[in-house]
């Protein structure tokens, strides 16, 4: 029983941290926090927080995308996940050309 809590504990950290970073899929290896000072806003603008959020999902969409195999029927709706969150990013004029090879390979998936 202790063995699986610790597994469950160690999963879900896992996953926290990849929400919230890039990873070794990801081509854009920018900090979320860089990724905000880089932005028309300043970081203590109230929008910075939606823009926060909409990075984290940007990362967790790339990381599902990357780790899913071609031939999956889930890609195409992590794919379609991934536009709708570029599509929220494009609402709040959130620079998101650091993602520009990320976005570009999931265009190329042709979904």
């Amino acid at each position: 029983m202790k063995s699986l809590l610790v597994a469950c504990i160690v999963s879900a950290s896992f996953t926290a941290s990849a929400q919230q970073h890039a990873t070794s899929f990801t081509q854009c290896q920018m900090a979320a926090d860089d990724i905000l000072t880089m932005q028309t806003f300043d970081i203590d603008d109230p929008i910075s927080e939606e823009a926060r959020h909409i990075v984290f999902e940007l990362y967790t969409e790339l990381n599902l995308i990357y780790q899913t195999d071609i031939n999956d029927p889930t890609l195409v709706t992590l794919v379609d996940e991934f536009n709708e969150t570029l599509d929220k990013a494009d609402d709040i004029n959130l620079n998101v050309s650091m993602f520009q090879a990320d976005i570009t390979h999931v265009a190329s998936l042709n979904i």
